[in-house]
């Protein structure tokens, strides 16, 4: 995982990566979105409404599977619109980070895996958020440095997933704000007219 800026040769690379894998039926195709709010700097975290029936805490991201047929960049503003209810105008895709794998607990559409493509997002709307409650019971916005502490609940019963959370976040981190405002602004320019 690194992270680069979007440009649309990459978005027909990563269709292409997503229809294949469907193709060969060895990951089910899914985007994931780590979301900025830009005048906090903090981090969207969520909590799943079937975590929380289990009596357990769940953390993770914006996150669903791209539908056959569905352009990635659309699934993950789709995501977006449908877990927080935000629309694209407020929200803009600025960088991609990259894929991870992760074995599934149910089985969605026969899928034993998931490929995670992995975005990076800079929200710029209020952080009272109006979640979807289908599918997200809580949220929060966090500050980069408590990542690991927000994330340790996972560690015990779900480490694939804490293991590709931190990754992400570590990541993020580790890319310096001088890079990642390059990197946006490159996502910018290439990408002008596409959205």
């Amino acid at each position: 995982m690194g992270v680069v800026a979007i440009s649309t040769a990459l978005l027909k690379r990563l269709d292409t990566e997503a229809l294949a894998d469907r193709k060969k039926g060895l990951h089910r195709p899914t985007v994931a979105v780590v979301i900025r709010h830009i005048k906090s700097g903090r981090f969207l975290v969520v909590m799943g409404k079937k975590d929380y029936q289990r009596g357990m805490e769940n953390p993770g991201i914006v996150k669903g599977g791209i539908d056959s047929g569905e352009h990635i960049i659309d699934a993950a503003y789709r995501e977006v619109a449908e877990e927080i209810r935000v629309s694209r105008v407020d929200i803009t895709m600025s960088a991609y980070y990259g894929t991870y794998s992760v074995y599934s607990l149910k089985k969605k559409e026969n899928f034993d895996r998931k490929r995670y493509f992995v975005f990076y997002a800079k929200y710029d709307g209020s952080r009272t958020l109006d979640v979807d409650h289908n599918e997200i019971v809580n949220y929060t916005w966090i500050k980069l440095g408590d990542i690991v502490r927000t994330l340790r609940s996972l560690k015990k019963m779900r480490l694939g997933k804490y293991k590709a959370l931190i990754k992400i976040f570590t990541i993020l981190r580790k890319t310096k704000k001088k890079h990642l405002r390059k990197i946006e602004q490159e996502t910018k320019l290439l990408n002008a007219s596409v959205y």
